[in-house]
């Protein structure tokens, strides 16, 4: 079942159209393989099928879609190779970020990034993998934002969609606790400005999301792309 975002006054109908698609196909409410009904999203949503297919080409391009002539558009199953090499990016820019954070993080930005850490336990414990990838997506954004990186989060925000469905499954695993263990460790590391500590969580806090792949694999095989 499709779940509906409000617009935001600044979206155009292809803008509003892609955030609602991509909202739902990273928690899975559009599954890997499933056919994408253009008549029953332009009734949902209540606007003609022109910005739904000007959206539906704009991830075919990100290859989250596959739309094949004479068949219908398919949302794409998840490619962990596309998925290792966005992880990789991560990796890397995410490390020297550690470094930079611990330079420029005041008090203000901890209380942030720690308060986001408490409603991450909230929604953990409450069940909600929706709100809990809302919470982690914020978390790491704020990291981006203390080191005055707003543009460069944005960029990787637009390619994140096929890492977003791995992080969404995840979530739902019941050892996510210990990640989230990982960001308080990371911001105790960055309040006392010991970078060296800080970019060695960073690393282990993605080495951890790299071996939850063979689970994913074992535990979501329909989802996971075979070629």
């Amino acid at each position: 079942m499709l779940e509906i975002l409000p617009r935001e006054s600044n979206q155009s109908l292809k803008q509003y159209v892609l955030s609602v698609l991509t909202y739902n196909i990273v928690r899975l409410n559009l599954k890997p393989g499933e056919r994408v009904n253009e008549s029953e999203i332009s009734e949902q949503l209540k606007i003609s099928r022109t910005p739904i297919r000007e959206a539906l080409l704009d991830l075919s391009e990100k290859k989250i879609v596959s739309i094949q002539p004479r068949s219908g558009t398919f949302i794409a199953y998840i490619d962990m190779e596309i998925v290792s090499q966005f992880l990789y990016l991560r990796s890397v820019m995410e490390r020297d970020l550690s470094r930079l954070a611990c330079r420029c993080v005041t008090p203000d930005d901890i209380d942030q990034l720690r308060e986001n850490i408490a409603i991450q336990k909230y929604y953990y414990q409450a069940h909600k993998p929706a709100k809990l990838l809302e919470c982690d997506i914020k978390f790491h954004a704020l990291i981006y934002s203390i080191c005055k990186k707003d543009f460069v989060n944005d960029v990787i925000s637009n390619l994140s969609i096929h890492f977003n469905r791995i992080r969404y499954l995840s979530i739902t695993k019941k050892e996510f606790i210990l990640k989230i263990s990982e960001h308080e460790q990371y911001v105790d590391a960055l309040e006392a400005g010991n970078a060296q500590l800080a970019m060695s969580i960073s690393d282990r806090h993605m080495e951890h999301t790299f071996e939850d792949f063979e689970w994913i694999r074992e535990t979501f095989p329909s989802y996971i792309s075979r070629v």
